[in-house]
């Protein structure tokens, strides 16, 4: 995917789209709790 396919599609979502986008994200990296570079 390209920058500016990229782009065009941000521009077509709503504000809730990209937050559930994020929330989602967020959501995935709790969910994998080995992932954590900054523990030891």
């Amino acid at each position: 995917m390209d920058l500016s396919s990229k782009y065009q599609w941000e521009e077509k979502g709503t504000l809730s789209d990209q937050h559930n986008l994020v929330v989602t994200l967020l959501q995935r990296k709790k969910s994998q709790p080995h992932v954590r570079p900054y523990t030891t």
